[in-house]
């Protein structure tokens, strides 16, 4: 992925009730497969109320622009305190993971994939396939739906990152 053209897009997809949160690092011909980004459903994120669902939503978009963090999308302009919220949102996120909150363990997962991608660490995608597992067990759809898809997802990824070697 070219960094200097990266961004993160936010849509609603109404035929699903959903807000889908992506980087933008695929080819635009491509429609998004049903795993392509990370996933709320409406419903989810109201039954955890507004400053949850605001807390998740805004959670996901900022972590996968600063993992895209370029000149280019001009999050080196922030001043350092905006590293140290960033810094503070990912640690309550894995503090919630740790804890056992369902979708905090399906976004970090999510988050891993796309790190794994970042920095060609294959290691990242065994933690990744650990959250979801445990984000299933404890009843999150999206990772139990993900998780269906394992073998595909992890073959694709491995696949960008051995292409990238």
């Amino acid at each position: 992925m070219n960094q200097e053209n990266a961004s993160v897009r936010v849509a609603f997809l109404s035929e699903s009730s959903e807000i889908v949160i992506q980087l933008d690092d695929r080819d635009q011909t491509r429609p998004a497969s049903p795993f392509d980004g990370i996933r709320f459903k409406i419903d989810f994120l109201a039954s955890k109320g507004q400053s949850a669902a605001a807390w998740l939503v805004g959670t996901a978009a900022l972590s996968a622009l600063q993992m895209r963090r370029t000149n280019g999308i001009g999050l080196d302009a922030f001043s350092i305190s905006h590293e140290e919220a960033n810094n503070s949102i990912v640690a309550s996120l894995d503090a919630r993971a740790l804890a056992g909150d369902a979708a905090a363990q399906f976004l970090k997962a999510s988050l891993l994939l796309t790190e794994c991608l970042r920095t060609s660490d294959e290691s990242l995608l065994d933690q990744s396939e650990a959250l979801l597992k445990s984000a299933a067990k404890s009843g999150d759809d999206q990772a139990s739906r993900l998780l269906a898809e394992w073998p595909v997802v992890k073959a694709e990824h491995l696949r960008r990152i051995r292409k990238k070697d």
